[in-house]
């Protein structure tokens, strides 16, 4: 029998067992079986370890609040007790259905915080860094 791994982007997405040699582009030889390697990275003719999880850069409110001290919430709300465009920007962060750390309003509206000194100097990127 031959084995084959499939491999596709650098990442075996594929195993297959035929009874005849088989020459493709993506796929290549192997000694055995095994499906655990399925998912696996290609590296140096052999599978590799997995690859690491994505990073996720979509956030619940919640996550996204929590990312905030609370003497920073406190300083934001009480400057929303004055400023329209914070209360705006906190209503909008309430009827979100989630937050997307790199749209351009998000990283905005919190280097704006950082900016107004709602938030300290280098927040804004910590708050932003998935």
């Amino acid at each position: 029998m031959y084995n084959y791994v499939k491999i596709a982007n650098g990442l075996i997405v594929g195993i297959q067992q035929t009874s005849s040699p088989i020459v493709a582009p993506d796929l290549v030889a192997v000694d055995e079986y095994d499906t655990s390697i399925v998912g696996r990275t290609w590296v140096n003719n052999a599978p590799g370890d997995f690859p690491p999880e994505p990073v996720s850069t979509r956030l619940t409110r919640l996550e996204f609040r929590n990312r905030l001290t609370g003497p920073e919430k406190e300083a934001i709300y009480t400057a929303a007790e004055s400023s329209v465009a914070i209360r705006i920007w906190l209503d909008d962060l309430a009827a979100a259905e989630y937050i997307e750390l790199t749209d351009p309003s998000t990283s905005g509206a919190v280097n704006g915080l950082e900016a107004l000194t709602l938030i300290g100097t280098g927040r804004a990127t910590e708050i932003l860094t998935p």
